[in-house]
């Protein structure tokens, strides 16, 4: 199959699409939009819409675990409710773990850790294993 063409797009009363996006920029200036933030609509006054943090207790806890735990990498995802670690240790394969409490999180974090190891102590000739 052979590749398509790019075809140019033409905007009525525009020369191109930056002439037209530099007018609709200028128009929002104009009327006030781009400095407007909150709810609003035209005519009516801006009402401003606080900034939430959302489940901050898990995100702190989340951080705090991170800071004991130098091998990883923890997030508390507020979409699913999950807490995620990421191995940033050099691994085979990638390792990213989940759990809906911090404990069984941790728990899952040490099996991983263990099996690893393990793995790696029974494939590898060196010795030492040392910290990650």
């Amino acid at each position: 199959m052979a590749p398509q063409r790019l075809q140019s797009i033409r905007i009525e009363g525009y020369s191109s699409i930056r002439s037209a996006t530099v007018e609709l920029r200028d128009l929002m200036i104009r009327r006030g939009l781009s400095a407007a933030r909150g709810r609003h609509r035209d005519g009516q006054a801006v009402i401003a819409v606080p900034h939430y943090t959302w489940d901050h207790e898990a995100r702190v806890q989340a951080a705090m675990l991170q800071a004991t735990r130098p091998g990883w990498s923890v997030l508390y995802s507020t979409g699913s409710r999950l807490f995620h670690a990421i191995a940033t240790w050099p691994v085979p394969e990638p390792l990213i773990i989940c759990g809906r409490t911090l404990e069984g999180l941790k728990t899952q974090m040490y099996e991983a850790e263990t099996t690893v190891l393990h793995r790696w102590a029974l494939t590898s000739s060196s010795v030492s294993i040392g910290r990650f």
